[in-house]
């Protein structure tokens, strides 16, 4: 199955996005895309070529705002033979929406359980398990390896990109590629 190669964020928000809102969620999508892209084409983080980073196709706002973000060019550095520039047949750019959508899956229900009142802390360590264990399947479904620190960093970040936009008052709804990942509007205003 082929990936999308794009990855669609859309952020609904009330009056206003604030600057720093958008700088935190360009920080965490880099961070992801950066740590799996250097994982999987064993680059030092610092020294990806600009050609390979992630990068906007377009920005489009209104009462809401809509990144869509594409993959680099992937870079083969082997010392001693020229420089190869390949397209791969795993998108980066795929898995790091794949990532972001299961981490939220997995705060989804850890919040389901909270407000049903069974929010024990063995069955959260349990989702957080499952959350891992649905990157090791993105590996498998995809024949690639990530190593277990660049799994932690993306997955991290995930979370994180997650809370900070669930926890902002403004926001209102957020999806990836379509999915929905926040809808306050569902749920009402409460995490």
């Amino acid at each position: 199955m082929k990936e999308k190669q794009t990855l669609d964020f859309y952020v609904s928000y009330n009056k206003f996005f604030l600057s720093n809102q958008l700088q935190e969620t360009l920080f965490y999508l880099e961070k992801i895309y950066n740590i799996l892209h250097s994982s999987m084409t064993h680059t030092d983080i610092r020294n990806i070529d600009i050609n390979s980073r992630m990068r906007m196709k377009s920005i489009n706002t209104g009462n809401s705002i809509e990144l869509e973000l594409i993959e680099g060019v992937k870079t083969v550095i082997q010392p001693g033979a020229p420089v190869i520039q390949v397209a791969s047949a795993v998108s980066v750019i795929g898995i790091t929406a794949e990532i972001i959508i299961r981490a939220a899956k997995g705060i989804a229900e850890v919040r389901k359980l909270w407000h049903e009142g069974t929010g024990k802390k063995i069955e959260n360590e349990n989702h957080k398990k499952e959350h891992l264990d649905n990157i090791n399947n993105i590996e498998k479904e995809q024949l690639i390896i990530i190593p277990d620190d660049a799994k932690r960093v993306a997955s991290d970040s995930a979370f994180h990109l997650i809370n900070s936009l669930d926890y902002s008052p403004n926001i209102d709804l957020v999806k990836v590629n379509g999915t929905i990942i926040i809808n306050k509007k569902e749920r009402g205003n409460h995490l």
